[in-house]
């Protein structure tokens, strides 16, 4: 047996194609009777232009939205965020999303996830597992920076001990061929 029903607003053409699910009599139960908009054959270009409730409380919608954003350069991302009004969980949402790969520093990363966890209660139930994966995401990148810089601060560390101990090295070196030199020219 085939279900379907369309999310409201949503109509054939050019807006994305639902969804269908297939069940039995006996998993009928298990699987919820509505469907969502599939935005995978929706073209990146146009995707940050979509608004609304059937978009924004949609999960694929978001899968889809960083698709489109692994996509772009780095420069294309920063402009494309730059063209979204902050305020609102959705704008910040696609902010961040676009920026997350656009190569930015781990303070504007961590600004970015800052601003985005003082609006993740207003994020839909339905959303919040798939923002919960990309914030997870962009922690393991802060993650990653901070131990990148502690790596740096060590090798540095190490390659100034290193030097200390080539200078001392040469130091004691040339301390023991005059001695050497000294001690064969008095025998």
């Amino acid at each position: 047996m085939v279900s379907e029903c369309a999310l409201p607003g949503a109509d054939g053409g050019a807006r994305p194609h639902a969804a269908k699910h297939v069940v039995n009599d006996a998993s009928q139960e298990k699987i919820p009777p509505y469907q969502l908009a599939d935005y995978l054959s929706t073209d990146c270009t146009d995707i940050w232009l979509l608004k609304g409730p059937s978009t924004d409380n949609n999960p694929l919608y978001w899968l889809r939205a960083i698709d489109c954003a692994d996509r772009l350069l780095p420069v294309q991302s920063r402009n494309e965020a730059r063209a979204l009004e902050d305020g609102s969980w959705q704008n910040t949402f696609k902010r961040g999303i676009l920026l997350a790969d656009a190569k930015i520093t781990p303070l504007e990363r961590r600004d970015m996830v800052t601003r985005l966890d003082a609006l993740s209660a207003q994020i839909p139930a339905q959303v919040r597992p798939l923002y919960q994966l990309w914030r997870d995401g962009q922690a393991l990148q802060l993650q990653l920076a901070e131990e990148r810089q502690r790596y740096s601060k060590l090798q540095q560390a190490s390659d100034s001990e290193l030097d200390t101990l080539r200078q001392q090295h040469q130091h004691l070196q040339a301390q023991l061929d005059l001695t050497t030199r000294q001690a064969g020219e008095s025998d």
